[in-house]
């Protein structure tokens, strides 16, 4: 088009032709954002009759807006024209300030995706409606640039993302730390064309060296080991990563890398420190050769690998340290949170153990030997069989209250009763025999039978008793606590065997099951209280009476017997209930019974492994 324009205009149209021609090979042969939107300026400006000044303003990522080009040059863009280009990007829409003819100073927009990303102001002379049209039309190109540049962005984005990953992945199928940084600094050697990788941590004010790629005796070369770290330091120092040689306008000191530059003759130096949770932790220092400088790409690459790995190598490297090193280093930093600045909270909590703990250490209460408890009659009698028999009635049961002398129960008597038919009529033979001997004056005959009737005698007497021992009755007043027979009609009962157990109905004592490690702590004469599980409402008092050597196990445990007596009574106590009982022994710290059983574990722990010897 512009050499048809060319050949049918004059001479002065062709010029301007040929103008446009060099300004749209200008443009399209830009290579830098700045120098692409300056001749984008002056293309656009040229659409436009009389144009005075023109400012092209464009926003980055973060929202900073900033003057990209300006026409004719900087100095004859009014205050003006500035202020309607900030107007339209408040407002988000197209300005204008000026009569249509005139002189007017219009300014739109540049929207992407809904997003105001900067504006073109012009001062001009002509229709608004016309010039704002061209002003828009042309603006296509610049949301079209702004578009193309952050797709060139994201795609970046992506290939230092992979990278990162891959490197990511290198590292994490190693088996431990060791081979972790071995496998990351290799990897990015090769992936990055360096000569040289290293990482460091800091460790208190200095940099460890912990890992050199292509490098496994790197320990003993020292003074490779004490420059790497030096550079390291140079940069944790700084904060922010350094590259040597020092590009233009740079500001942080590189005394450091030069040193190392020049006593290893490395070209081409770059470190990066990375964080933990805020605190610089360490670095990664990259070497290349001469002839290949590290460009504004890779250090991104080298800054975004180092914000992702280093902190997982970082974790890997603090989790194979000796148990001793990471105790010591969490006392330290409790300790700084607890006496530095910040963390009130831990500061209150401090304080608030501190109180209840010399609370508790000045505090005195009672120290009490809490074990179970059930209650007995002071006296208990056993109603046993007198004599091998047969059950043959049932009068009482257990539970029942009696008084001395109630029939409990009743033996069958049906084969004494023929017994002692046998023996009367024994006694009646002879008694007849000895009347006959008497008559006949035979006295040793009358002797010997006087003697045989005195035996069949006696043999009814016993029988008597043992019918009359065939009614068992309670021998004292109280409870029945023991015996059923209602499903032992009938059964055979051996002598001696035991039917009954009575025991008083208000006379009681209570049996202590008391643990092995409490009992020397209790003797008679103490006192306590015992809360039993059918009575929950009023504790009863008790007195210490006697400390038996008798054991049993119980609940895993080595239980002694610990009788005592019952100060008070209740109408609704009965032997064999069951409860809990606290022995008061005496007064002692609070601290000292809360920490009785730890202080006790721990001296038979320390006896059994010969480290207290008491």
């Amino acid at each position: 088009m512009t050499e048809r324009w060319s050949e049918n205009t004059s001479e002065p149209n062709a010029k301007v032709s040929v103008l446009e021609e060099s300004l749209w090979a200008g443009f399209q042969s830009a290579d830098t954002p700045a120098l692409r939107a300056e001749r984008w300026l002056s293309m656009q400006v040229r659409q436009f009759s009389e144009p005075s000044a023109a400012v092209l303003v464009l926003g980055d990522e973060e929202g900073m807006f900033a003057p990209a080009a300006f026409w004719p040059g900087r100095a004859a863009v009014s205050t003006h024209v500035m202020a309607q280009a900030e107007r339209a990007i408040q407002d988000g829409r197209p300005v204008a300030d000026g009569e249509d003819n005139g002189p007017v100073v219009l300014a739109c927009p540049v929207i992407v995706d809904g997003v105001v990303r900067g504006a073109l102001s012009l001062a001009a002379t002509g229709q608004r409606r016309d010039i704002m049209r061209k002003m828009q039309w042309g603006l296509g190109w610049v949301e079209a640039f702004l578009r193309d540049r952050a797709m060139q962005d994201i795609q970046s984005d992506g290939r230092r993302m992979e990278h990162v990953l891959e490197s990511l992945a290198a590292a994490l199928s190693q088996k431990d730390f060791r081979h972790m940084a071995e496998a990351l600094v290799t990897d990015l050697a090769l992936r990055l064309e360096c000569e040289m990788v290293a990482l460091g941590f800091r460790k208190r004010l200095n940099t460890k060296v912990v890992r050199v790629s292509h490098a496994v005796d790197f320990g003993s070369r020292m003074n490779l080991t004490r420059d790497l770290s030096g550079a390291m330091d140079e940069a944790l120092d700084a904060g922010c990563l350094i590259v040597h040689p020092e590009p233009a306008g740079a500001t942080v000191s590189n005394r450091a890398h030069r040193e190392l530059a020049r006593t290893h003759q490395a070209a081409n130096l770059l470190s990066v420190p990375f964080d933990v949770g805020g605190d610089l932790v360490g670095a990664l220092t990259f070497e290349r050769r001469d002839g290949l400088p590290f460009d504004m790409a890779t250090v991104e690459l080298c800054d975004c690998i180092a914000a992702v790995l280093g902190p997982v190598l970082y974790a890997a490297w603090r989790e194979e340290r000796w148990i001793g090193t990471k105790l010591a280093e969490s006392i330290k930093r409790s300790a700084q949170r607890l006496l530095g600045r910040g963390y009130v909270g831990r500061k209150i909590a401090l304080l608030a153990s501190v109180g209840v703990v010399a609370l508790f250490a000045t505090w005195k209460t009672d120290f009490v030997v809490t074990s179970d408890a059930l209650i007995e009659g002071s006296v208990q009698r056993v109603v046993s069989a007198p004599f091998e028999g047969y059950i043959a009635a049932e009068e009482l049961r257990a539970g029942s209250i009696v008084r001395q002398g109630d029939v409990l129960a009743r033996l069958d008597d049906r084969d004494l009763s023929l017994e002692r038919l046998r023996w009367t009529t024994t006694v009646r033979e002879k008694e007849t025999e000895y009347s006959r001997a008497l008559s006949v004056g035979d006295r040793v005959e009358a002797s010997v039978i006087q003697a045989q009737i005195d035996q069949a005698r006696a043999q009814v007497g016993l029988i008597e008793e043992q019918i009359a021992r065939t009614v068992l009755t309670a021998p004292l007043n109280g409870i029945i606590v023991s015996g059923d027979l209602s499903q032992m009609i009938g059964a055979s009962v051996s002598r001696g065997q035991p039917l009954f157990t009575i025991a008083p109905i208000d006379d009681f004592r209570v049996i202590l099951s008391v643990d092995e490690r409490d009992t020397a702590q209790i003797q008679p004469g103490q006192t306590g209280q015992i809360l039993i599980a059918a009575l929950p409402e009023q504790p009863l008092p008790y007195v210490v009476t006697q400390v038996t050597p008798v054991n049993h196990i119980g609940d895993g445990r080595n239980l002694f017997r610990i009788e005592a007596d019952l100060k008070e009574t209740d109408a609704a106590l009965r032997s064999g209930m069951q409860g809990v009982g606290k022995t008061t022994i005496e007064e002692r710290l609070t601290i000292a019974n809360w920490t009785r059983g730890l202080r006790d574990w721990l001296r038979m722990e320390l006896w059994r492994w010969k480290l207290w010897n008491g």
